[in-house]
């Protein structure tokens, strides 16, 4: 596993320890994701020569407990209140299920995993890479053009007061980044970006505030 650099962050520059570099000066460590959640999203395994970074158990009963229900009352509920004549309730039905049905898969498409691939020399959001489109960094590329990692956290308030939600990014030669995970597990996220790190040969920068 790769060691991770802290680098202090003030508002006026990036005041750089053991990382260095110029590509650091001029990345932005402002998070590519806002917001985050208050349990841990994301879990990296290794297949073969692939690294996995797939949903939770726990994400997958989170993103359920809205898909589920907005399905039942867009699809049952509503129908039987307009059967019923009751069209105001089976209205209200209809506009509820629709919010949480979007809302679940806005959650499960926002948070999607990423696999990183050796054997190809590519790194993908999906299913696989797809060779015949143009690649974007943020969705899929050449694993050469990974230049660093980069481990930042925000403060994010809820209804049930505030927490730091971390994010691990992907950071390239020209500046740009692309998300790899982000959770409140701070420790689970600093051993995923060592692992990732070591399997790719590259440095993990890590933001201190």
């Amino acid at each position: 596993m790769s060691a991770i650099n802290d680098t202090s962050i003030n508002e006026v520059k990036v005041m750089l320890g053991d990382a260095n570099d110029p590509v650091a000066n001029k990345i932005s460590w402002n998070p590519v994701k806002r917001g985050g959640a208050n349990f841990q999203i994301h879990k990296m395994v290794e297949r073969g020569l692939k690294i996995v970074v797939r949903r939770t158990f726990r994400a997958l009963v989170f993103y359920s407990s809205f898909m589920i229900p907005g399905l039942g009352l867009l699809l049952y509920i509503s129908p039987i209140m307009y059967q019923q004549g009751a069209d105001a309730a089976g209205t209200i039905s209809l506009v509820i299920g629709i919010t949480f049905t979007v809302s679940s898969f806005f959650m499960w498409a926002r948070n999607q995993g990423m696999t990183f691939d050796k054997a190809s020399g590519t790194y993908f959001k999906g299913k696989r890479y797809d060779s015949l489109i143009k690649d974007k960094p943020t969705s899929q590329g050449n694993l050469s053009d990974i230049y660093a990692l980069q481990i930042i956290s925000e403060s994010v308030r809820s209804d049930n007061g505030s927490f730091r939600s971390y994010e691990l990014n992907l950071v390239f030669r020209d500046g740009k980044r692309a998300n790899v995970m982000e959770h409140s597990k701070s420790s689970a996220l600093d051993k995923s970006a060592k692992k990732l790190a070591g399997y790719l040969n590259v440095p993990v920068w890590k933001a201190k505030y």
